[in-house]
């Protein structure tokens, strides 16, 4: 009787674990570096490589970092305001799309070492979820000040052909912008004037994009929606 029952409990744990349709990326746990007073997007992807779609959800489960810096948090449909408790919903993940979670990191001015935990999971399998870490490190010690988020304007977003950007500083040097996609790829770039700007985006996919300006000592880096 007892082996019968460890067989059946044993089948019944996989057979649950092998309906959770989806991988994690890069890693369940990253080491990543925030540069001074910017915004830095640091993204775990979930792809879905199941033969339907699924929902995923997710939760916090703790955030350790220094008092004075700014954080939040974006997933497939939402940008928040800091880490919700949660439950948190994401919107749909199509086959062979990918869900993810972004944790965004301004230090500002202060260095210092922080983690952050969520727990991610398909949303009819609770508990074969995924708990995810982000180690963030970040040394300002003689870093020269970048643009300040008042400077520049972005708009709309989410755009659907035209991105405007206006720079509210005057520069000596050329400033130039680029987009990369969710694995870090290079799709699209310009250079910008000291003023008024406009991107024609139309022909990129639907989708998150980093924005990244920068000048030879400056950067700042922006999340994108590109929508219909």
């Amino acid at each position: 009787m007892k082996s019968k029952l460890f067989f059946c409990l044993a089948i019944c744990f996989v057979f649950t674990k092998a309906q959770v349709s989806y991988s994690i990326m890069p890693a369940r746990s990253l080491t990543v570096s925030a540069p001074a007073s910017s915004v830095t997007i640091f993204d775990i992807y979930q792809k879905n490589t199941g033969p339907s779609k699924i929902v995923l959800k997710w939760k916090r489960i703790s955030v350790s970092l220094p008092g004075t810096w700014q954080y939040s948090m974006c997933d497939l449909g939402t940008c928040y305001s800091g880490i919700p408790a949660g439950p948190n919903t994401m919107d749909t993940v199509a086959v062979n799309g990918q869900g993810f979670l972004g944790l965004n990191i301004n230090p500002g001015i202060t260095s210092g070492t922080g983690v952050v935990k969520v727990y991610v999971y398909q949303n009819t399998f609770p508990n074969n979820g995924d708990t995810l870490t982000w180690y963030i490190n970040a040394n300002v010690n003689g870093f020269e000040e970048i643009f300040a988020n008042d400077n520049i304007k972005i708009f709309p977003n989410p755009v659907r052909n035209i991105l405007t950007i206006n720079i509210n500083n005057s520069f000596n040097e050329n400033v130039s912008a680029y987009f990369t996609d969710g694995l870090g790829r290079k799709v699209l770039t310009a250079v910008l004037s000291n003023r008024n700007n406009t991107i024609d985006i139309s022909g990129l996919e639907n989708g998150f994009y980093n924005l990244i300006i920068e000048s030879k000592e400056k950067q700042f880096i922006k999340r994108i929606i590109k929508a219909n």
